[in-house]
């Protein structure tokens, strides 16, 4: 198996444009906790795509996602509990 090496230090110097607003889609891939912090910064809504909200939630930073979609079959149900009632 061939593993590919992705260059993160596009994350290092993130900065927000004015009058613009950013949504960072959380999929139901691995995350970095230290690059999603950098991304948080200038990140305006976080929206989860199904099991994604289960990564997010792992990873353990306080970020709330404004809305949860897909057909919601791959939620942990402590982790959907925890974001119904944040």
């Amino acid at each position: 198996m061939e593993l590919n090496s992705i260059d993160n230090t596009i994350f290092d110097s993130l900065s927000k444009e004015p009058d613009t607003n950013y949504v960072t889609l959380i999929l139901n891939r691995p995350l970095d906790r230290l690059q999603l912090e950098k991304i948080a910064k200038i990140t305006d809504t976080f929206v989860c795509v199904d099991g994604g909200s289960n990564r997010l939630f792992a990873v353990g930073i306080n970020i709330i996602p404004r809305i949860i979609v897909g057909d919601l079959d791959s939620i942990k149900p402590e982790v959907r509990e925890y974001y119904e009632t944040t």
